[in-house]
């Protein structure tokens, strides 16, 4: 009798067992499935968001007023410029544009040398650094 309740007590102890690694198993793989699924959504977003391109010419500085002309290839989602001057932005509400172009203006913004502009939501995707001295943008991400 003795041995008998020994089985099922190992028994019930590897049933227990078996269940706690399962669960262990499930959580994990359920996490791993939530955490691709989420990075992929945003990863797509972002892409699909911010996949179209801008230049920027004719950059002229003089304290405090940056002035530079704009063209995109999607002028519907191209709504608003950031503009990050060590670390410190500057966000540029943009006009209509005319054959893909517009001049852009901002007022009381100082730069020493560079600064890198991007697309409202698009710093991860769509970024570029201009320089004033050389008066060209190069493109980052």
């Amino acid at each position: 009798m003795a041995e008998q309740s020994k089985k099922i007590t190992l028994y019930i102890f590897l049933f227990a067992l078996f269940i706690m690694l399962a669960f262990f198993i499930a959580v994990n793989i359920y996490n791993i499935y939530i955490t691709n699924k989420t990075d992929s959504l945003k990863t797509t977003k972002g892409t699909l968001e911010c996949s179209f391109s801008f230049s920027i010419d004719s950059i002229r500085y003089s304290v405090p007023e940056l002035s530079f002309n704009l063209h995109s290839s999607d002028i519907n989602s191209l709504k608003k410029l950031i503009i990050d001057v060590d670390g410190i932005k500057t966000e540029v509400v943009l006009g209509e544009f005319f054959d893909y172009a517009q001049k852009v203006v901002v007022k009381d913004i100082i730069i020493q040398d560079s600064f890198r502009v991007y697309p409202d939501g698009c710093e991860d995707y769509n970024i570029k650094e201009c320089s004033i001295i050389g008066k060209n943008c190069i493109t980052i991400k």
